[in-house]
């Protein structure tokens, strides 16, 4: 019996060097704004992650814009809580942001394993997010997507 299911088609950044430094080795994300892969600086060897936006939106010149310059002020953002942004460009049709490489689950993946999480598990986690929030604010960065 043939099999009617195709292969998912193969992201076509896989693989893919971004400026000359960055080889794309995964996808770890993907949300409205963009995708997030995980990459290698091939001088470096070190690993990082690098938020890809979509084009359509790195097409918008008000968004370029907007993205520059958060950029350039979360890359000044220092805390333990918050990731640390090391470069950022334009990429053919697109624009990106190279992060450090955090490996692990996101709250949402634990939250959807295990529901509900008893407060005594939610006090720390919520005082290190507002640690975070309240050292952006001081560098009058203001964040306006949090998610888990």
């Amino acid at each position: 019996m043939p099999n009617n299911i195709s292969p998912l088609p193969r992201d076509p950044w896989i693989g893919r060097t971004v400026d000359d430094r960055y080889r794309i080795l995964e996808k770890i994300g993907r949300g409205g704004m963009g995708v997030v892969y995980k990459v290698e600086h091939t001088q470096m060897g070190k690993v990082a992650a690098l938020k890809l936006l979509h084009s359509n939106l790195a097409r918008d010149p008000d968004l370029a814009k907007r993205f520059h310059r958060e950029a350039t002020s979360i890359s000044r953002l220092n805390h333990p809580n918050i990731v640390q942004v090391f470069d950022f460009g334009r990429v053919e049709q697109s624009m990106y942001l190279v992060m450090e490489y955090l490996p692990g689950e996101d709250l949402a993946m634990i939250l959807r394993r295990e529901g509900p999480l008893p407060v005594q598990r939610c006090i720390p986690i919520l005082t290190q997010m507002c640690d975070a929030l309240s050292e952006a604010h001081h560098q009058n960065v203001i964040h306006r997507d949090l998610k888990p």
